[in-house]
């Protein structure tokens, strides 16, 4: 059993190494595919699809459960951290019940189910090997210095290589990319492992404590101490702040900020320190902002991720009770929305908001306990510590977990396994007792109600993941066939035969989904085959009735169809589903050239 043991505990370890390194992609956008390479070396460099995760995640609970015993006494608050996350998992079943596009309620409860299996997995082994606690922390702080290390790598050597390849690209198939791809790939902006720099800044910035710490804790072991302290932090100053300055996310500085001032109200420190700090932080805040107005970026999207928050609260007031759904904040956004743009967000860069707005009042007090009753407990640990507490490492676990928490309510870290996954491990970390013994207290109905639920989550995950993985799969070879990138010329001669081929297969796995329609559909309108774009077209739109996009491109059907009447009508429908969309308050025209084959945009920003 010890052998076994050891097994599922190394199995876990890479697993936890890998999640920042290759599951650091964004959940929920299920419009945008992941890549699927027929040869083994490009998955030593490219983003893992996160169809992956749930799978190996239930997998791994299952084996900790299988070789691992329960001990919940003297680990409760541990034991309780990670209920809540497998509650949060199981609650968005809640948001299947409004939800108008199962793609999106496939993908998030597979997500949510993933987190709990990780926590539950975490918890078991911690509970019973405790001394294993800081090996665990310090594999965390490891994997964040491989991630930012990634980051620096991109900046000095990576940024200028993918624009000599995109460009040389463009040359050899002669097909320009989207506007929106390429100004990502002209930003300096790093984003290392991760899918955006935002999400990057945030994770450094929930696991920067951990790594200060311990790089305080190595130079206190060179003789002199002081001089081995400022040496190592300042290593670790270079190795993660410096990429963490280099995404450039002005919501992590923020949060940096907030984060420091609310310890200090929070614990004992000396009073000067105390007003020193705040007033450091103010005078930082004020003039970051000066610059980011004047010398920056500017307010926008600060301004638009308040609209988000005020829509969530909007969509939560109409559905209260079950919420509109998993992906309909997307679609109520486009109503509600306050300024004319073409974007509209899947998620409302806000966790709270986003379980209260899709799942209800219940998804919202669960995922409100998840966050705050770890902080709540956390908090009371370490003000037992007296007036030392700084010099404990459970302080550092504290402030990495409040600087993540913070920092998941303005962006979009829920939808981040990786992020999600160290944020439930640091608040298990935290609750872990020293002793390991278990207490007579615990019933046993009780211990088999729990392995009875856990057991249950972990093969919806598992199932629900390889459910996922297949269809993405089949997608990711009709787009591959649609796509024009790094096919060359030749790839232009696709016949409508392999196109209705690969869309059969998608449909098979998942007839639900409106997106292999689409792109079908639009793959057809290229071509000027418009009878067979219609019908695919009209299959997307019976599947997301509620997607502006899907009624505009009935709307250009009609158009070069001669049917004004009718494209009328679906104009109409476009410009009720989202009023301050641009493109939908004239009638399409069609451009005076076309190109012979459809660019596929990226999808996650824009409807």
């Amino acid at each position: 059993m010890k052998i076994l043991q050891n097994t599922v505990i190394f199995m876990v370890a890479v697993f936890t190494v890998l999640l920042p390194l290759k599951l650091a992609s964004i959940v929920g956008v299920p419009e945008v595919i992941s890549l699927f390479p027929p040869e083994i070396f490009p998955w030593l460099i490219i983003s893992w699809p996160v169809t992956l995760f749930p799978i190996v995640s239930g997998v791994l609970m299952i084996l900790a459960i299988s070789v691992f015993p329960l001990k919940i006494g003297q680990q409760f608050n541990a034991f309780m951290v990670s209920c809540l996350w497998l509650v949060l998992g199981l609650t968005g079943y809640l948001g299947a019940i409004n939800a108008s596009v199962k793609d999106f309620v496939y993908s998030q409860i597979a997500h949510g189910l993933g987190i709990g299996a990780y926590a539950i997995t975490i918890y078991f082994i911690l509970s019973n090997r405790p001394h294993l606690r800081r090996r665990f922390l310090i594999l965390l702080a490891s994997a964040t210095l491989l991630v930012a290390l990634l980051g620096w790598e991109q900046r000095l050597v990576g940024f200028e290589e993918t624009r000599r390849f995109v460009m040389t690209q463009q040359q050899e198939t002669g097909v320009a990319m989207a506007g929106d791809f390429m100004a990502r790939v002209m930003d300096n902006r790093v984003y290392s492992t991760f899918a955006s720099c935002n999400n990057l800044a945030g994770f450094l910035l929930m696991l920067m404590p951990l790594v200060f710490w311990y790089a305080w804790k190595l130079g206190s072991r060179i003789e002199p101490p002081y001089a081995g302290r400022v040496i190592f932090l300042l290593i670790a100053f270079l190795l993660v702040m410096m990429p963490f300055f280099m995404t450039g996310s002005r919501a992590a500085l923020a949060v940096l900020f907030v984060t420091t001032a609310l310890l200090l109200m929070l614990f004992p420190v000396d009073r000067r320190l105390r007003y020193a700090i705040l007033a450091v932080s103010i005078i930082s805040l004020t003039t970051g902002a000066l610059a980011i107005h004047f010398a920056g970026r500017g307010f926008w999207s600060m301004f638009a991720r308040l609209d988000y928050q005020r829509a969530s609260i909007i969509i939560f007031a109409e559905n209260p009770i079950l919420g509109t759904g998993w992906g309909d904040f997307f679609h109520d956004y486009m109503v509600v929305k306050s300024y004319p743009s073409k974007e509209a967000p899947h998620d409302p860069h806000c966790m709270l908001l986003a379980y209260l707005a899709q799942c209800g009042i219940i998804g919202g007090a669960v995922c409100l306990a998840v966050l705050l009753w770890p902080l709540w407990k956390g908090w009371h640990q370490i003000r037992g510590y007296g007036g030392k507490f700084y010099d404990k490492e459970d302080f550092w676990i504290f402030a990495g977990i409040t600087s993540g928490i913070i920092h998941s309510q303005v962006d979009t870290n829920m939808q981040v396994p990786a992020i999600m996954c160290y944020l439930a491990a640091l608040q298990v970390s935290l609750m872990i007792k020293p002793c390991s013994c278990d207490s007579a207290k615990t019933g046993l109905p009780l211990k088999i109600l729990f392995l009875l639920i856990a057991f249950g989550a972990g093969f919806a995950s598992m199932q629900k993941g390889l459910h996922l993985l297949r269809a993405e799969k089949a997608f990711a070879e009709l787009e591959n066939l649609i796509s024009p990138n790094n096919k060359g010329m030749q790839h232009r001669q696709v016949t409508a035969q392999q196109i209705n081929s690969a869309l059969e297969n998608c449909v098979a796995l998942k007839p639900y989904s409106p997106f292999p329609w689409q792109m079908a559909g639009d793959f057809m309108f290229a071509r000027g085959v418009y009878e067979t774009a219609e019908r695919y077209y009209r299959k997307a739109l019976e599947l997301s009735p509620r997607r502006a996009s899907g009624w505009y491109r009935m709307h250009r059907i009609c158009q070069v169809t001669n049917r004004e009447e009718e494209a009328m009508v679906y104009l109409h429908k476009a410009r009720a589903l989202f009023p301050l969309n641009e493109d939908y308050k004239h009638p399409w025209k069609r451009p005076n050239t076309q190109q012979s084959y459809p660019v596929i945009n990226n999808y996650r920003r824009y409807e």
